[in-house]
Order: structure tokens, then sequence, then C-alpha cells
């Protein structure tokens, strides 16, 4: 009986054995592997504001809108490569109901890849590496706008900003300061061949600082057409308690006026800043109080006068678990008789959501 017992028990362990061997194939081990090496992260956002904006001697007039409606999906094997596809449906749902949101922002896609450490190259519709406001996810930006010194270089003059085009990035994070440097061509679909050239440098001296030396051309920002050239220096600190950032501008480009253009050319100057600091009000970090103050100034025409402008704003966000957000932002916007943005006060209330 003993005998028995253990002639059936060694076949048993034999046939379990056999079994293990044929589910371990190497086929499968690699399947296994790459799937592993494969993630999907998906992620959304909605913001949606309500604003009473007061231009000159006119009444306040009110306005609500769906600023953002964005889902992202990014696929990612391993460390060499990243698809990104970002559908924004916030100007799909104005077009439906017939409101103006004018803050909506376009969509995104773009892949990238990493063959080395040291480099990467992303080809796709993606923001362009000029402006350090710019270049800063609209959830961590503690404003609701980007300043009135976007509107001016970005939306009306054309530097920098979303646009199709390639980039390749050098980062030497083994050496001093952590240098990195991007360069990148750009166009637009409303274009039929000219191009915009993008390049940054960037250097990081203390813990969670950096530099940024940027400059961008624009093919679309001369009266006459040609390359119209922007620098920029900015310096930044970020930590999860303070966000901050000073930036000045130099550059070329067509003279503006409220009407549109003058019909020439002009050297511009401008400077930034913004500063926020959270404030954590329960011991888990739940809630979060985030004051911030900051201001634009800018000037179209270094040749002329009566043409200095400027812009204060300051305002408050209120998060909970840093997925839920409450803003409320005042603006004043002024400037010189020939100033190229007409005098305004906004007061706006945003709410936003962020999930993954």
């Amino acid at each position: 009986m003993l005998a028995l017992l253990s002639t059936l028990t060694s076949t048993e362990t034999a046939t379990s054995t056999r079994t293990f061997a044929v589910t371990s194939t190497p086929a499968i081990e690699r399947a296994a592997f790459e799937m592993s090496a494969l993630r999907f992260e998906f992620s959304a956002q909605l913001f949606v504001r309500a604003r009473a904006r007061k231009e000159q001697d006119a009444d306040f007039a009110k306005s609500y809108a769906l600023t953002r409606a964005r889902l992202n999906l990014t696929v990612r094997y391993q460390d060499l490569l990243r698809v990104t596809i970002e559908p924004d449906f916030a100007s799909a749902f104005c077009s439906v109901t017939g409101t103006v949101c004018s803050d909506a922002e376009l969509s995104d896609a773009f892949f990238e890849v990493s063959p080395l450490e040291e480099l990467d190259v992303r080809i796709g519709h993606a923001k362009a590496p000029f402006g350090s406001l710019e270049t800063t996810s609209a959830w961590r930006l503690p404003a609701q706008r980007r300043g009135m010194l976007n509107d001016v270089l970005v939306e009306r003059l054309g530097f920098g900003g979303r646009k199709l085009g390639a980039k390749a990035r050098v980062k030497l994070k083994q050496i001093a300061f952590k240098p990195s440097l991007e360069l990148g061509t750009y166009t637009s679909p409303d274009r039929d061949a000219a191009e915009d050239f993008a390049a940054r440098a960037i250097v990081k001296p203390w813990k969670n600082g950096e530099v940024q030396l940027q400059a961008y051309g624009a093919n679309d920002a001369l009266t006459n057409g040609g390359l119209a050239a922007s620098g920029a220096l900015a310096v930044l600190h970020e930590t999860k308690k303070i966000f901050a950032v000073a930036e000045v501008f130099y550059g070329r480009g067509r003279l503006l006026s409220l009407s549109g253009d003058t019909g020439v050319d002009s050297s511009f100057f401008a400077l930034r800043a913004l500063a926020a600091y959270a404030i954590r009000i329960d011991e888990g970090r739940r809630f979060e109080l985030e004051p911030y103050f900051g201001g634009d100034v800018f000037d179209p025409s270094l040749d002329a006068r009566d043409d200095l402008g400027f812009e204060l704003r300051g305002g408050a966000n209120f998060y909970f678990l840093r997925m839920f957000r409450v803003n409320v932002e005042a603006a004043r916007r002024q400037g010189q008789s020939a100033f190229p943005e007409p005098d305004a006060t906004v007061l706006s209330l945003l709410l936003g959501a962020s999930l993954g």
C-alpha cells in the first residue's frame, strides 16, 4: 500500500513539473515582459468659468463658458516611446450650444521617442518651447490666465503657443547644473509653407530652480513677412508650496493697435512675474489655500511714446485633494493712449477638476 501511494505521488509530482514547464515557454515570458513594459495612463480635466469684464467706460459684461473638457491618453513603452493623444471637447461643446468660449484651447497629439537617456525627439501638435508660463500646464499655473503678454505675443503676434512641429531635446543630468537644450521647428495649418524656429537652454543652478534662455523666430509676426525674432530670459522656482517666475522679453514684430496692425514694425520690450504660496489647512494636506499675485508690463515700441501698458492680477486657489479646484481672480489692465489693448477690469470664478 505504501509503495502504491509513493508511486502515485511521484507520478503526480512529475506531471505537475511537466505542466509547469509547458506553461513557462520563452514566447509567453517575452509576451509577459512586453506587457509589463507597456503602460497606459489616462487622465481628464474640466474647467468651468464665470467672468465679468468691464472695458473702458462700459458696464460689466458677464459670460459663462466651459473652457476645458480634456481627456488624455498616454501610452508608454519602457522609457523608449511615449504616444499622447489629448482631445479637448470644450470648443466643440461651445459650437453646439452656440456660446463663445475664447479661452478653449486646441487639442494635442504627438509621439516622443527617447533612443538615449540624454535625448528625446517629439513630433506632433504640442506647445512650442517659448515662454515659461506658456509651457506650464493650466492645472499647475496658479492664475486662471497666462496674462496680457500671452494675449499680445502669442495670440496676436504668433510667438510660441501650440503648433504642429518637431522638437529635439538633449539633457545632461550627470554634469553640474543639469543643462538641457531644446531645438524645434513649427508651423500652423493655415500657413502655406512658412515655419517657425524655437530654441531653449535650461540650467538648474539650485534645487527646485531653473534659469531659461529662450529664442523664437516667427514667420508671421512682421508686416511684410520674413522671420521676426524674440528672446526671453526666465528664472523659475517651484516646490509643492512655492511657484515663482520672473521673465523678460525683447524682440521685433508688427506694431499693434487697438484696431489691428499699424502697418509698421517695431522693437518691443516686456516684463512679467507671478508668485504663489500654498498654505496647508489640515494635516493631511486634503485642503490647501494658494494665494497668488502677478503682473505684466509691455512696451510695444521702444521708439514711440504714449504706448506703455501693464496688467496686475491676483487671486486665490482652494484645492481639495489637489483634484478639485476653486479659483477667484481679479485683474486690471491699463495702458497709455497708444497701447494696443483696451483698459479692462476682469473678475473671474473658475471651477476645475483633474482626475488621473
